[in-house]
């Protein structure tokens, strides 16, 4: 059920199981912690970075209580610590998730039967945590260390995942900070070609990777291309409305392209006030109005990478 995200169907799942496993001592605190494990990541799907944060570092503390009753490590605590980690960067406070993933990687390499590829997540990650904080040569790096390793154990064309098309989404990230932009285009074209054909059309990661692709056709003067990707982009941010800051961006930007020509300046200028609309709905204190926005509105964006 998670998986398919239907947030509105698991909660209440969630609370009962907490309600049940709250009365009962024995593997209480394994129990809860999953449960809030669970709470976070269902938050941070719904891009509410603070409550995914709080639920996180619950599961944490209940984890660290199984470590100090065992003396042992487990990969469940890695991940309560990768899921901290992950939280922190979706509040953009990445110099706080960069222990996290130090820690999550240090659990793992200690752990049984450990493999390399156990790393690719919290190792990609902290190279994400590094781009946040510009340090785009440390997040380069590890992108790449992260690339090898999975390409080491999954092949170099894998398409039972998306996870390399996350990759060659954070290059992209890396080369347009860089200022290679031929380089940065085929990088997020490579990452949208593989996320559609691992996750679909209709996904999330799709839709980021279709508006860093729009966004490189815009500046070569691309208008058609751009537009069919721009549609696409709103149209799968409207099919998940927690993304309220990303389908301002998108309506943005395609408002922005459609108020240039004067066929279509009506149509832009809607867009435009809808974008407003929503950095309203995040923001209610601030009087965005469509004519104002400019792309330093979204500045934040471009360091999220596919996380």
């Amino acid at each position: 059920m998670y998986e398919r995200s239907n947030f509105g169907e698991i909660w209440p799942l969630l609370d009962l199981a907490e309600e049940i496993y709250g009365a009962q001592e024995l593997e209480k605190y394994q129990k809860l912690s999953i449960i809030y494990h669970l709470r976070s990541s269902v938050e941070r799907w719904k891009s509410n970075g603070e409550a995914a944060l709080l639920h996180a570092e619950a599961s944490l503390r209940l984890q660290k209580l199984l470590r100090e009753q065992t003396g042992t490590d487990t990969m469940e605590l890695s991940y309560t610590y990768y899921n901290v980690g992950l939280a922190f960067i979706l509040c953009k406070l990445s110099s706080k998730a960069i222990p996290y993933m130090e820690q999550t990687m240090e659990i793992r390499k200690g752990l049984p039967g450990y493999k390399p590829v156990d790393l690719f997540g919290p190792l990609h990650h902290r190279g994400l945590s590094l781009l946040q904080q510009g340090d785009v040569g440390g997040c380069e790096s590890a992108t790449l260390e992260a690339k090898a390793i999975w390409e080491a154990a999954k092949g170099t064309n894998d398409m039972n995942s998306f996870r390399p098309g996350s990759i060659y989404f954070t290059l992209g990230l890396v080369c347009e900070r860089q200022g290679l932009m031929a380089e940065s285009f085929q990088w997020y074209t490579r990452a949208l070609t593989h996320l559609v054909a691992t996750i679909g059309d209709s996904h999330i990661y799709t839709a980021r990777a279709c508006c860093a692709v729009a966004e490189h056709h815009l500046r070569r003067g691309e208008t058609r291309e751009a537009s069919n990707l721009l549609e696409q982009t709103i149209r799968i941010y409207k099919m998940h409305p927690t993304y309220k800051e990303e389908l301002a961006k998108a309506c943005f930007l395609y408002g922005r392209l459609l108020a240039g020509s004067p066929a279509s300046a009506s149509s832009g200028a809607k867009l435009l006030d809808e974008a407003a609309s929503c950095l309203r709905e995040i923001h209610p204190h601030v009087q965005y109005a469509g004519v104002d926005l400019t792309e330093e509105h979204f500045h934040g964006l471009g360091t999220l990478g596919l996380s």
